[in-house]
C-alpha cells in the first residue's frame, strides 16, 4: 500500500473517488475470494498484493481522506477525525469477526465470506452516498449552499 499511494493520490486527483472505490472494493472482495480458492503460496502473494491490496488502497484511507478534504474545510481535523474511527472500529471487531468465522468454516470459507460480504456491504454504500466533490450537488465544503459565499 505504501508503494501505490502516490499512484493512487495522483489518480484521485484527477479521477473520480467514487469509481476509484468502487473499483477498489470490487478488487478487495474479488482478491479474498482468490485467496480462499488458492492451492499454491505464490497465488496467495499475488491475489493479496494485486487484489486485496489494491483494493484496500482504493477504498480505503487515502480516498476517504481525500473526500473528507474536498467536503470540509472549516471542521477538517475534526472530519477527518471522525472518518478515521471507521477505519479503527474495523480493525477492531474484524479480526475477532474473523476468528470466529474460521473457526466455524474453516480459513477458506471465513476468507470468501468475509470477501463477499464486505464488497456486499460496501458497494452500494459508494455507489449511493459517496459524491467527489461539494460543487457536484450545488454547494460548497461544509455544507454551504452554492450562493452563499
Amino acid at each position: 500500500m505504501a508503494t501505490g499511494s502516490p499512484l493512487v493520490g495522483w489518480l484521485l486527483a484527477r479521477r473520480s473517488a467514487r469509481s476509484l472505490m468502487l473499483f477498489g472494493a470490487f478488487c478487495f472482495g474479488v482478491g479474498l475470494l482468490l485467496v480462499s480458492q488458492a492451492v499454491a503460496m505464490w497465488q496467495i502473494a499475488v491475489a493479496l498484493a494485486g487484489m486485496v491490496g489494491v483494493g484496500a488502497l482504493l477504498f480505503g484511507p487515502l480516498p476517504c481522506a481525500t473526500l473528507v478534504a474536498n467536503w470540509y474545510v472549516i471542521r477538517r481535523g475534526r472530519a477527518l477525525g471522525l472518518a478515521a474511527t471507521g477505519t479503527t472500529a474495523a480493525s477492531m471487531v474484524l479480526p475477532l469477526v474473523a476468528a470466529f468465522l474460521i473457526e466455524q468454516l474453516g480459513w477458506r470459507a471465513a476468507l470468501a465470506w468475509i470477501g463477499v460480504s464486505a464488497t456486499l456491504a460496501v458497494t452500494p454504500f459508494l455507489w449511493f452516498w459517496v459524491i467527489d466533490r461539494p460543487s457536484a450537488v450545488d454547494q460548497q465544503p461544509d455544507g454551504r449552499g452554492a450562493d452563499v459565499v
